[in-house]
């Protein structure tokens, strides 16, 4: 049974450890091993940071469940303890922007997907562990991968 952390912070740093800020990355919760519900962190702030608290994410969860109820059966207590922290990058991160669609998309989301750097990085997944949280907070530390030949310093 899958206990959410009470907040779960995210922080990107490129390798010499300073902050980059404008990532647009994604919790993904995975239901037998499978994609099953993204939730959208949003944009990382100033210091490199995304966050989001449980009740946010169930808040949402319900939510979309009740547009795509055919989508999202499975309640969100019954997936897995591992889940991913995701960033869109590169020429996939490119397509999807350009096939955003006003009236398809919520202003806010065309606007952080406007100004997202996420095209100089490489798309990846990162898992982490749920389990052990027993529903307190839970901070990780990520770098960005950036496409190979290019350095790992934030611009």
């Amino acid at each position: 049974m899958l206990v959410l952390p009470s907040e779960l912070s995210v922080t990107f740093l490129d390798t010499t450890g300073n902050a980059v800020p404008g990532v647009l990355a994604s919790l993904y919760l995975y239901w037998h091993g499978l994609d099953y519900y993204p939730f959208p962190f949003g944009l990382s702030d100033a210091a490199g940071l995304v966050r989001a608290s449980a009740p946010e994410v169930e808040r949402h969860f319900h939510e979309q469940q009740q547009l795509f109820p055919m989508d999202l059966k499975v309640p969100l207590e019954e997936c897995d303890e591992e889940a991913g922290i995701s960033i869109i990058g590169g020429a996939e991160f490119e397509e999807h922007r350009r096939s955003l669609r006003p009236g398809w998309t919520e202003p806010r989301w065309m606007e952080q997907w406007r100004s997202a750097r996420n095209a100089q990085f490489a798309t990846s997944t990162t898992k982490v562990s749920l389990t052990s949280t027993l529903g307190r907070s839970l901070s990780i530390t990520l770098q960005p991968r950036w496409p190979v030949g290019r350095g790992g310093r934030a611009t």
